[in-house]
């Protein structure tokens, strides 16, 4: 458990100690507790405050906490720790967890143990193209490809990885696989669809997606619309699009506006 340590005597500082009293008598009915914690959040650090709530509520086993603690001591630059917090809560079956060490592992340049946690997190969606990176990364091209092609029905973000970086091994160049995710309303795969149609010729087809994408809240479907619609000859139509992405706070429209 990691506490804050007072220069007088090991543990959790006095302020932290004395929240977590004030806490205690709460969750035990006592209404003092509601006084002494008004004069505890006036004196002690926010810091301590924090951990001295998040190690209460894992000694109570919210699920949750191990989690969310190890988030906050990443958040912090307490790399050590925070990787103690989530192995803790891999230990109590969060797969969570194995992504949040298998990225820290990764930025420190420990891919071999990188991909082991990630291997851990075979439940976890963005665990599959996370995986297949790195395995990329590390010269197992073979292994990369099965992980996308295991994962390509049910992981959108592995479909557009296999399609639009794999195209040979699909006779349509991956555009019915991603269409499969999109009847099943996965946002995220029609600005790559919209482009697969775009290089088929199918401009009308690519048109149409991201009018519909743009409609239904896909952030960046407005920009591309209208960057297609110039491209197809329709300028007056792109322009307002693109106007509309800007006006939403897409910084690239907002350059692209002033080209015009």
């Amino acid at each position: 458990m990691i506490m804050t340590i007072s220069p007088e005597k090991g543990g959790q500082s006095p302020e932290a100690m004395a929240f977590r009293e004030s806490l205690e008598m709460m969750l035990s009915g006592d209404p003092d507790g509601l006084f002494n914690l008004a004069n505890d959040l006036q004196e002690a650090k926010k810091s301590a405050l924090i951990e001295a709530a998040y190690e209460l509520a894992i000694e109570n086993r919210v699920q949750e906490a191990f989690l969310n603690y190890g988030n906050y001591l990443s958040d912090r630059s307490q790399k050590v720790a925070a990787r103690a917090m989530w192995e803790r809560a891999f230990k109590a079956g969060d797969e969570r967890a194995a992504v949040l060490i298998a990225q820290q592992l990764a930025e420190d340049g420990d891919l071999n143990s990188a991909e082991i946690w990630y291997a851990k997190a075979t439940n976890i969606h963005e665990s599959a193209l996370l995986h297949s990176r790195l395995k990329t990364n590390l010269g197992k091209h073979e292994e990369a490809l099965a992980i996308l092609q295991e994962n390509s029905e049910s992981n959108a973000e592995a479909a557009v990885e296999l399609a639009l970086h794999h195209r040979g091994l699909f006779p349509d160049g991956g555009i019915e696989l991603l269409e499969r995710h999109h009847a099943k309303g996965h946002l995220e795969v029609d600005i790559p669809l919209a482009s697969l149609y775009e290089r088929s010729g199918r401009i009308e087809e690519a048109i149409a997606l991201l009018e519909e994408s743009a409609r239904t809240g896909e952030p960046n479907a407005p920009l591309n619309l209208g960057i297609l619609l110039q491209q197809s000859g329709r300028e007056a139509e792109g322009i307002r699009w693109i106007k509309r992405a800007a006006k939403a706070g897409d910084k690239e429209a907002k350059r692209a506006l002033k080209s015009f």
